[in-house]
């Protein structure tokens, strides 16, 4: 594998963070404002975080370079763990759904979607099933209680349950 991959990989990563920075400088002031941070706080803290993992990224690319050139050990043939050797389609597989989540989470809503995107990913990663479980459910908790409860963000419910709008449930008597 040719390291210098990796490294241009980084700086790919600056240079979409700096555009991000960029754009954010530019985007004209709202005439409302909600909020302290304004609507430009989230691409200028996925910027920020874009600009300093490259960089990180690039710095250790180098030093790799240095040491050792810009071929590598060949994939899957290193100091993999054991049984786990890496996996280009294993990788694939995992931004793939990373990729579905999204529709998925719209459809069925964050509560159905997380586990199960979870699950998968840690079923790929060969995660015994127990903890599997275990992670994907106290991951999804934790993040409704923190984004929904806590800070008030709202969260897909899912189209899918739109379907059942017409069963209306008795409020509760005293």
């Amino acid at each position: 594998m040719d390291r210098r991959y990796d490294l241009a990989l980084a700086g790919l990563f600056v240079a979409l963070g700096l555009g991000l920075l960029i754009y954010a400088a530019n985007y004209p002031e709202p005439k409302v404002v909600f909020d302290n941070i304004g609507p430009m706080g989230f691409p200028v803290a996925l910027g920020l975080f874009f600009v300093a993992g490259g960089t990180v990224q690039a710095v250790r690319d180098v030093k790799v370079l240095q040491t050792i050139g810009h071929f590598g050990v060949d994939e899957g043939k290193g100091d993999d763990e054991e049984d786990l050797p890496a996996e280009f389609s294993q990788t694939l597989k995992i931004m793939l759904g990373a990729l579905l989540y999204l529709p998925a989470m719209q459809l069925v809503g964050y509560l159905v979607a997380t586990p199960i995107a979870m699950g998968a990913g840690l079923r790929l990663m060969k995660s015994p099933w127990r903890r599997l479980i275990i992670v994907s459910i106290v991951f999804t908790a934790v993040g409704y209680l923190l984004f929904h409860s806590a800070l008030g963000v709202p969260l897909p419910t899912g189209r899918m349950f739109s379907l059942f709008s017409f069963v209306h449930f008795p409020a509760a008597t005293p």
